[in-house]
Parts: C-alpha cells; structure tokens; sequence
C-alpha cells in the first residue's frame, strides 16, 4: 500500500497482483503433477532447467521483443507458413 501512497502504482495494480496471486495459487492445486514434474526435470539436468527458466523469465521481462523481431522476418514468415500450411 506505501507504493500507491507514493505514486509508484495505481490501486487497482495491488488489486491485480492479489488477483494473479490467488490465480496462480488454485492453478497450483489444480495442477500439482505439472509442478511435480518440473521439480523432478530440475533435479535431473539442473543446468538446462535454469538456462530455459532464465530465458523465459528474459523473454517476460523484455515483452519477447526478440521473438517478434524474429517473427517478423519474411523468410521465417514464409517458411512457417509452409511448415503450418496456412
């Protein structure tokens, strides 16, 4: 609540992150093999899990700027056109 009184966010941003928190919380209870199986492939090959986390967690942070600078090139277009049949 101190980052609203300071201006740093608008209420309704607290109000989202509590929604996303309780979302994110019965997506847990409802999907505990998902999380079961991603601790398991953690254990098992530690270094490629923190290599795909951290590149997910970059492309998040950067809105997956590059993957639509890469989209947008007219060769991959095409070929993914090709590849989908579209």
């Amino acid at each position: 609540m101190v980052r609203n009184y300071l201006g740093y966010h608008y209420p309704t941003d607290s109000l989202a992150g509590a929604a996303l928190g309780v979302f994110a919380v019965s997506l847990h209870g409802r999907f505990h093999l998902l999380g079961s199986r991603l601790l398991s492939f953690e254990k098992r090959v530690t270094p490629a899990f923190y290599m795909l986390a951290f590149f997910v967690t970059y492309q998040i942070a950067t809105l997956f700027d590059d993957v639509r600078a890469l989209l947008a090139l007219p060769c991959l277009r095409a070929f993914i056109r090709r590849v989908l049949h579209l």
